[in-house]
């Protein structure tokens, strides 16, 4: 089974990912699957962090100006970091915050001037509410 995701922005519903389920335990199938829809369930604010300086640290805390470190579990890598994404050059993309009150759940990021990406950029800078979609 897959359940679909979307960004609303207003009436307008853009379709964001999709995530696979087993279809007898109705759980994630996988880890990633796992984490993707945990962000998903939680997430309260997406951020356009493009313009930021730094690349803020998983489950730091977003002050209104910056993001601030929290030491919870281990689990202070950036988002963006080079052994886990595989991007090397950040000012070639722009970067989405997925934030749980104020505190960074993950990012995404999306390649500057790519046409696949223009309206999906569009509707994470538009402060969108993740909603399933059928």
């Amino acid at each position: 089974m897959q359940k679909k995701y979307g960004l609303k922005i207003g009436d307008d519903v853009i379709y964001f990912t999709s995530i696979d389920f087993d279809d007898i335990t109705l759980e994630p199938i996988d880890d990633s699957a796992k984490f993707i829809f945990n962000v998903l369930s939680k997430v309260d604010l997406i951020m356009d962090i493009t313009d930021l300086p730094e690349v803020p640290i998983i489950n730091s805390t977003w002050n209104g100006n910056s993001f601030s470190e929290n030491e919870i579990d281990g689990l202070n890598k950036p988002f963006g970091d080079p052994s886990i994404s595989g991007i090397k050059n950040h000012s070639e993309y722009n970067r989405f915050a997925f934030l749980q009150n104020n505190v960074l759940l993950t990012g995404f990021y999306y390649r500057k001037n790519l046409e696949r990406h223009e309206a999906l950029i569009a509707a994470l800078s538009s402060n969108p509410q993740v909603v399933e979609i059928e």
